[in-house]
């Protein structure tokens, strides 16, 4: 029983990290982009 449960803690913790993880990337890849957006426009970043 405390075995199955501590999986399951895992497991969540896991999916946590993983959506963390999407969510910095998605973060970084708009932060990144919309500089280079700003850049190729000749605006000051």
């Amino acid at each position: 029983m405390a075995c199955h449960f501590g999986k399951e803690i895992f497991t969540m913790i896991k999916s946590t990290m993983v959506a963390n993880a999407l969510r910095t990337a998605a973060l970084w890849g708009a932060f990144i982009f919309g500089i280079g957006a700003a850049s190729a426009q000749g605006m000051p970043a």
